[in-house]
């Protein structure tokens, strides 16, 4: 049997189920299982920092092109002729960097994005008002290492998540380095104008 259910319900389907830390399982009258003290432990996730860059002219910027009446005019031009702003990827332009050297493989990626987006709370995701581009740094292998637990036997109960994001002094330089990249990057004489 194969039981996936991602990265937080996969552990959260183990711990309903009996099998986990008996510290944990037990006080919420779960019966144990099997007692395996590291299920839902190492959460192994990528921390990233987006940074949102306004951008003349407005053509330099997709967000235009993704709200309102011109994002139903660009489904129509994706659904009939495959092209506009809805072939773009998420990201079409990045690459892996290294921060330093000695290092065995690259420590971070940046990913570029020619639009930007917000979400408020219970609202969907929409393209900003404003022309406006976004660049993204996240650490390649970060060392910090969280968990996630259940803290009710009730199923629909979301399960807590601890990311432990930016525990180790090297997952910090690292990204702190590739935010110095992107500002590098962004205030070049040749994106100044």
């Amino acid at each position: 049997m194969i039981l996936a259910g991602g990265a937080i319900n996969s552990p959260q389907l183990l711990e309903l189920s009996g099998i986990g830390d008996p510290d944990i399982l037990e006080p919420l009258d779960i019966n144990v299982k099997h007692a395996l003290p590291a299920v839902d432990e190492h959460l192994h996730d990528h921390i990233y920092v987006p940074m949102v860059y306004e951008c003349l002219p407005e053509e330099t910027s997709i967000n235009r092109e993704a709200r309102g009446l011109r994002l139903a005019l660009s489904a129509l031009d994706w659904m009939f002729r495959r092209q506009g702003v809805l072939t773009y990827g998420p990201a079409p332009v990045g690459a892996f960097w290294y921060t330093r050297e000695g290092l065995d493989a690259p420590d971070i990626q940046i990913r570029f994005s020619s639009g930007t987006a917000s979400q408020r709370e219970g609202k969907r995701i929409q393209a900003q008002r404003y022309p406006a581009m976004t660049a993204i740094v996240d650490r390649n292998a970060p060392d910090a290492r969280g968990s996630v637990h259940i803290e009710s036997a009730d199923p629909k109960t979301y399960p807590i998540v601890r990311g432990n994001y930016l525990q180790s002094d090297e997952d910090k330089r690292a990204l702190i380095e590739g935010v110095r990249l992107l500002e590098k990057i962004f205030t070049a004489p040749s994106l100044d104008e």
